[in-house]
């Protein structure tokens, strides 16, 4: 998996930097959770990378490009990263309440096209879909 991003990185007209191959170590070792920059950053800390905040938003800019990464907006500002490479898409379900993320059902690309209309003339190449609302956990709370 990692050596398919590595790849896809140096098929690309960037290069395949040490910082660049450090993030997508952390990306990769985290490939089931959605990461904000700073939690990456404060992984790279704990591994002593040396890598700055910038440089991390920089490289998820780029990753994002390259499909290396999925950008969830979560709302209220939050962004967070999920490792993508040749993932299927999926829906969030993103909790108001304690802010938890889960996976839904995944989805297919064809499934998204049906709500276009026949007459729009687009070439779809993802589907992303969050659902909000509150956990089992929070509901409780709330009652």
């Amino acid at each position: 998996m990692r050596e398919r991003a590595e790849q896809l990185i140096k098929n690309s007209e960037y290069k395949l930097t040490t910082q660049r191959r450090k993030i997508l170590k952390i990306l990769v070792e985290n490939k089931n959770r959605h990461l904000s920059p700073m939690e990456i950053y404060e992984i790279a800390n704990f591994n002593n990378y040396g890598l700055s905040i910038a440089t991390i938003y920089r490289t998820l800019h780029l990753f994002s490009k390259l499909n290396l990464v999925k950008k969830l907006e979560t709302g209220e500002g939050k962004i967070l990263y999920e490792f993508k490479i040749y993932g299927a898409s999926h829906s969030h379900f993103i909790c108001l309440g304690c802010g938890k993320i889960l996976e839904t059902k995944k989805i297919k690309l064809e499934d998204c096209k049906k709500y276009i209309p026949e007459n729009a003339d687009l070439i779809i190449t993802d589907c992303s879909i969050r659902l909000f609302g509150y956990c089992c956990d929070c509901q409780k709370i709330k009652e």
